[in-house]
């Protein structure tokens, strides 16, 4: 006779979680599972996951293109201020990226692209007035 198990996803070591992971978007997986479990789980998203964001996804076609707006408001209002702390690297369009970095403070940014943007919208972030 089998038994059956029930180890769950978050039941699973930091290891296993990584490998899996590493096959997914990690805006995609951050966005459906953080703040859902526990404080365990929560802190692996950010610490593995949360240390490049993409909100400017790349195409072959249009260039470069949002992430829905619903995912986004999302990001900068329940998660990013959660996690600022763990950001490395942000990839913005210059017309979102305002949101985005005063959604946390973000001490370990190291990193920033930012696509799409005009000498105005440049100048308005990175110049005293």
């Amino acid at each position: 006779m089998t038994s059956l198990s029930n180890v769950g996803l978050f039941d699973l070591p930091n290891e296993i979680l990584l490998i899996i992971f590493k096959q997914l978007n990690n805006m995609d997986v951050l966005y459906s599972l953080f703040g859902i479990c526990n404080q365990r789980f929560n802190i692996f998203l950010q610490e593995y996951l949360g240390q490049t964001l993409n909100f400017a996804h790349k195409t072959m076609i249009d260039g470069v293109v949002q992430i829905d707006e619903s995912i986004f408001h999302r990001f900068c209002i329940e998660i990013l201020p959660k996690m600022n702390h763990c950001v490395r690297s942000l990839i913005v369009e210059s017309d979102s990226m305002g949101r985005v970095l005063l959604a946390g403070d973000y001490p370990n940014l190291t990193q920033l692209q930012i696509y799409n943007f005009t000498e105005p919208v440049i100048f308005s972030y990175f110049t005293s007035h």
